[in-house]
């Protein structure tokens, strides 16, 4: 092998993150949805009429994300695409032109992903999506309508943020949830509300390339330290750390939202 160095340690990454939660070290999850969701693309343009996104980079971040779906039996197929007149400079604030477009633009029952230069007021520097529940959503304008930033097409933001719309929080929930303990005592009503999830201190944590632990080390408020999944796909630690793997629980979840709460999508 021409380059022993890098086979190594990319061998050890793989075997660290499977050590730390990837889906097959788990149990199985619930059951298969067996189901292919309709996905509608909009693309906005520029002030320029340019698109800045490519087919193949948005159908490389769908394939990725039918790749981590495909163990809950969920896949994403692109039914349409549309290209939209340059909206608001093809830069959207959260709240503002996010629900203004999903007025205009939506299409009913599908999953509507729209692809812009920039997005401002989200916690998430690649995109944010409504997060799902286990009833179906009342107001019908802006819930299904998930923002990616164009930079960010070809990668695991897509599924990151179907993640959220299926009804995951962040790894690292704290505001929302109050902080999960190490000892995993309160996992069911704290952090991310799912319990082989381990308990994450911050999303803006580095993670070690090799050994993905938390560079500097952190400790809870039992002097426990902090081992968070920093391979998973709803952390946001700094690759090659981040964007392998949901956990079962994380699947299970998922599950329950696609059978309740986003039943009405083809």
């Amino acid at each position: 092998m021409k380059y022993p160095q890098l086979f190594i340690a990319f061998t050890l990454l793989t075997t660290i993150c499977f050590a730390q939660g990837n889906g097959t070290t788990f149990e199985s999850t619930k059951k298969c949805i067996n189901k292919t969701y309709s996905v509608s693309i909009h693309i906005l343009e520029d002030t320029l009429g340019q698109q800045n996104v490519t087919p193949a980079q948005i159908s490389a971040g769908i394939a990725l994300a039918n790749t981590h779906f495909s163990n809950i039996c969920a896949s994403f197929n692109i039914c349409s695409t549309y290209v939209h007149p340059n909206v608001r400079n093809d830069m959207v604030r959260k709240g503002i032109e996010d629900k203004e477009i999903a007025v205009m633009y939506d299409v009913p029952n599908t999953i509507n992903i729209y692809y812009v230069v920039d997005i401002s007021g989200s916690s998430s520097p690649c995109g944010f999506a409504p997060l799902g529940g286990m009833t179906v959503p009342t107001k019908t304008s802006d819930r299904d309508a998930i923002f990616i930033k164009k930079s960010c097409a070809a990668d695991k933001s897509l599924t990151h943020e179907l993640g959220h719309y299926f009804g995951l929080f962040h790894t690292f929930e704290q505001n929302t949830n109050g902080i999960e303990l190490v000892d995993g005592s309160n996992c069911a009503a704290a952090g991310d509300l799912i319990c082989d999830t381990k308990a994450d201190p911050s999303g803006s944590a580095v993670a070690d390339p090799v050994y993905c632990d938390l560079l500097p080390p952190a400790t809870d408020a039992n002097g426990d330290y902090y081992t968070p999944n920093a391979c998973n796909i709803m952390s946001y630690y700094t690759n090659p750390c981040s964007g392998i793997h949901f956990t079962t629980g994380q699947y299970n979840r998922m599950l329950e939202v696609m059978e309740k709460g986003r039943n009405y999508l083809w």
